[in-house]
């Protein structure tokens, strides 16, 4: 298999599911009870684990056949949405509530510890951080909400502080609606999951 992908409970499978090349759905990849509802995951390039969010409110980490060897317990109000590994090799977690990032040694052995102040971010869903360390953010805030011309951005914040730095607005006749999952690409171009 050469894709993994988190689809979420409700209109999803509830589930992490793989892909062949081909884009011929292979299966379900990690069978453990503690995955439930995926969010975000990552691909930690030090030990090679697959880190998800679970809607369980827990945070694990996957080797290559989908066994979950680390894990934090549940975290009482953890609510997670994307993820993502940064520049400082700590995993990353979007906390839909608290709309914020919280990041996780990659052990997942300790606490997380906040990496933008809580309340800083509206409707937190994937990030991405550039090659130099910049936090851009899917935004899911809509204007107005729901209507099929709303408005939708991808935001850059100052990882020192929390403070916007720049709105990015898609081009006309893009239709952009409802951004999740961020990720930079090899050549450093900014992906987004709408």
């Amino acid at each position: 298999m050469s894709l993994l992908v988190t689809s979420a409970a409700g209109a999803g499978y509830g589930n992490i599911l793989a892909f062949a090349d081909n884009g011929e759905l292979v299966g379900t990849f990690g069978d453990d009870p503690r995955i439930v509802d995926p969010r975000g995951l990552g691909i930690d390039p030090v030990d090679r684990l697959l880190f998800i969010n679970s809607g369980s409110n827990r945070i694990l980490a996957l080797d290559r056949n989908g066994k979950v060897v680390r894990a934090t317990g549940s975290v009482e109000g953890l609510n997670p949405g994307g993820g993502n590994l940064g520049p400082d090799g700590r995993y990353h977690v979007g906390l839909r509530s608290e709309r914020t990032i919280m990041a996780y040694a990659r052990q997942l052995d300790r606490p997380g510890e906040y990496f933008l102040p809580p309340h800083i971010v509206p409707f937190s869903r994937g990030f991405a951080f550039g090659a130099d360390g910049a936090l851009f953010l899917a935004s899911g805030s809509e204007h107005p909400f729901g209507v099929a011309n709303a408005v939708t951005t991808v935001r850059e914040y100052d990882r020192a502080d929390g403070r916007l730095v720049r709105v990015l607005l898609p081009n006309d006749g893009v239709r952009f609606q409802k951004p999740r999952g961020l990720r930079f690409g090899p050549h450093g171009q900014l992906y987004c999951v709408a």
